[in-house]
């Protein structure tokens, strides 16, 4: 999900994955302004799933957010010692 393999966002383009996350349409244009050309950027980045719904709210939610929580957890847990930079360093 985090790198769309499967290449939702080329074949559905810009417009029709905003819509199938129900991104709310101020928040679409600046994304597409800012030159946002991914799925992960969308949804767990800026969050813009069900953005029209929830607009304004402060946490993030939605299931295919969560779902990619839950992805970057396991990474982190499961990734060899070693392969991820130290979060405290400069």
């Amino acid at each position: 999900m985090l790198h769309d393999g499967d290449g939702y966002l080329a074949a559905l383009g810009f417009d029709g994955v905003c819509d199938v996350l129900n991104a709310n349409t101020v928040e679409r244009e600046q994304a597409r302004l800012e030159g946002v050309d991914d799925l992960s950027d969308l949804i767990f980045v800026r969050n813009l799933e069900d953005s029209a719904s929830h607009r304004g709210e402060d946490f993030k939610r939605g299931p295919l957010f969560e779902a990619c929580l839950e992805a970057m957890g396991h990474f982190i847990r499961t990734a060899p010692k070693g392969t991820l930079p130290d979060p405290f360093a400069p």
